[in-house]
């Protein structure tokens, strides 16, 4: 049996290292047990018998009952662990999923955001250029009143070098 640990979390493998080989000693094992001869010649093969003489006779009781329970404990264990894996598997593919739903909620109300303070500014900035052309509009007697007041001004002084 081998044991992986993969990422951050333990997951759990098992390898059965020559099961094929063992599953044959198995059978030789049984086989030599059911004959019961000591030449090890199998009733029926080789010695001409009436059922065809070359077949090997194949039960079921020729596998051995505790690599018949070990292989099933180990296949339990492997169904527990591929259900585990698909649990923890499924569990964060959700978490995926509601991560990306949450970016792409996140995005959208950016954007939406982002385009109501464009608006905003396009707005505000509409309102300072007519709130400008009013103070142009509102300056322009000032305008004039500065040239009155420089031509007072050069009469004035045309007056005192007069007095002087």
């Amino acid at each position: 049996m081998e044991e992986e640990e993969a990422g951050r979390e333990k997951m759990v493998s098992y390898v059965a290292e020559n099961f094929q080989e063992k599953v044959k000693e198995s059978l030789k094992q049984r086989d030599e047990s059911d004959c019961g001869s000591t030449d090890g010649v199998q009733p029926g093969v080789g010695d001409g018998g009436s059922s065809g003489g070359t077949e090997r006779r194949r039960h079921s009781s020729n596998v051995d009952p505790q690599l018949l329970a070990d292989l099933e404990r180990h296949s339990k264990q492997v169904a527990e662990n591929v259900d585990g894996m698909m649990t923890q598997l499924r569990d964060t593919i959700q978490s995926m999923s509601a991560i990306s739903v949450g970016c792409l909620q996140t995005y959208r109300d950016s954007g939406k955001k982002l385009g109501n303070a464009a608006d905003t500014g396009v707005k505000s900035m509409y309102l300072l250029i007519t709130k400008c052309e009013q103070i142009s509009m509102a300056m322009k007697p000032v305008h004039s009143l500065a040239a009155e007041i420089k031509d007072i001004k050069k009469q004035l002084d045309e007056l005192e070098g007069l007095c002087k």
